[in-house]
């Protein structure tokens, strides 16, 4: 069974909503409540200035891997872009950088406050030029999913289990709580079921999932009406966030035509 109907196996039709949501134990609304609840406490500051950061690369790490045993949903090229957009996006969230006429412009050298956000503004503020975000976007995409990996890894939210193929010998990063795997999932569709305007986070969040078509293998049955509940979202969203994701739609684009 390939990954993306393994996946579907996985999960049930919810609400009485026009889209699907998935669930991940999420049936109980005060469960939702309460999870969201947890994230906001767990997002911290944005600054940088303290101890947390947001972590939109691992919310989207977890959304690209099915939850049940890590196995990723999308090929290899395309889940680098996407690790990479966030990372980009998560720098953008913080007021680190911002994207204008499809080039990305750093707007504060400070450090971040998490090692991997730090090393990714490291590497544009060292370029003198500024590039295009697909330039970035490709370049980035190259470590952007180890390194978001080990991070989480690193927090305990994953484990590595190395394939015992030996045909194939492909590292798995397998979650240690699949409620929490599901939760990125569940917290967007439930608030777009219930027309709930998205934060900046969750916005771009879904954004990004859209743009890599990811919310298509996610996505229990027809994942139209999540994709234009996103899109009819971005319209208001701020233009470096719009930008972000239409660019990395386009790049993804572009590696499915290279691919084909």
């Amino acid at each position: 069974m390939d990954p993306q109907t393994a996946y579907r196996h996985d999960r049930q039709l919810a609400g009485n909503g026009d889209f699907p949501m998935v669930q991940e134990r999420f049936n109980d609304r005060s469960a939702v409540r309460g999870r969201r609840r947890d994230l906001t406490l767990s997002r911290g500051d944005s600054s940088g200035g303290g101890r947390h950061w947001q972590l939109l690369g691992d919310d989207l790490f977890r959304m690209v891997h099915r939850s049940s045993d890590g196995a990723c949903l999308l090929d290899e090229r395309m889940a680098g872009f996407a690790m990479a957009a966030a990372l980009l996006g998560e720098l953008t969230v913080a007021g680190r950088l911002t994207v204008n006429a499809g080039l990305v412009h750093v707007l504060d050298q400070r450090a971040p406050a998490d090692v991997v956000a730090h090393s990714v503004l490291d590497q544009v503020v060292r370029e003198r030029a500024e590039h295009p975000v697909r330039t970035w976007l490709v370049y980035l995409g190259d470590s952007a999913y180890v390194e978001v990996a080990g991070r989480m890894a690193r927090a305990g939210h994953v484990e590595k289990q190395l394939s015992r193929r030996w045909w194939n010998r492909k590292m798995r990063y397998v979650p240690t709580d699949m409620n929490a795997a599901g939760w990125p999932w569940a917290r967007l569709t439930d608030a777009l079921r219930r027309s709930e305007p998205l934060q900046m986070f969750d916005l771009l969040l879904g954004g990004l999932a859209v743009a890599t078509d990811l919310h298509c293998s996610a996505l229990v049955g027809d994942a139209g009406p999540f994709a234009s509940a996103i899109s009819s979202q971005l319209k208001a969203a701020p233009a470096p966030v719009r930008e972000l994701v239409a660019l990395t739609r386009a790049a993804a684009g572009d590696a499915v035509i290279t691919r084909t």
